[in-house]
């Protein structure tokens, strides 16, 4: 009678490449698993395959990003809050993935119009205009930590002065 032989292998494999086909079985987890081929025109075992069959994990990772107005990632911008994937090869050769839960908060503009008569001195800033235009304080923060602009929209009006000859009668 022929004496039994034996094989043993491993197998490592990423998730993306289940289902695994060995011989005549499907494998779908990892484990070890055995085959029995038989010699030709005999009903004895000649060969057991040993197959210790691993399945790598996939890498995840979760990152929680609170940004002001936008948010690049993975040379993307980002400007809604919401969860967003992105998918690599691992250092294993599967694939990695990072998913990322973003908060976009908004930064504050607000405009408010001044009309004024030769100067106007702005409270926010401390500075004395004399001239029409818009002029910014960016020195606020918002209560989500943004920044909060403020726009005045200053328009001077000049005083015009005169002169008039004037006769008075007695």
């Amino acid at each position: 009678m022929p004496k039994m032989q034996y094989d043993s292998i491993s197998l490592e494999v990423c998730p993306s490449a289940l289902p695994y086909a060995w011989y005549d079985q499907v494998l779908n987890d990892a484990g070890e698993y055995k085959y029995r081929e038989q010699f030709a025109g005999t009903t004895c075992d000649s060969v057991e395959h040993v197959l210790n069959f691993v399945v790598l994990p996939i890498a995840t990772s979760q990152d929680t990003i609170v940004a002001c107005d936008s948010y690049m990632w993975n040379d993307s911008i980002y400007t809604v809050s919401g969860d967003y994937s992105y998918t690599t090869t691992g250092s294993n050769g599967c694939d990695s993935t990072t998913i990322m839960h973003l908060t976009i908060n908004s930064s504050a503009r607000v405009s408010v119009p001044i009309t004024a008569c030769d100067t106007y001195t702005w409270a926010n800033t401390g500075e004395t205009y004399t001239a029409s235009g818009i002029y910014y304080d960016t020195t606020l923060t918002c209560v989500n930590g943004c920044d909060s602009i403020v726009e005045l929209h200053l328009t001077i009006n000049h005083s015009t002065e005169s002169t008039e000859d004037t006769t008075i009668c007695y």
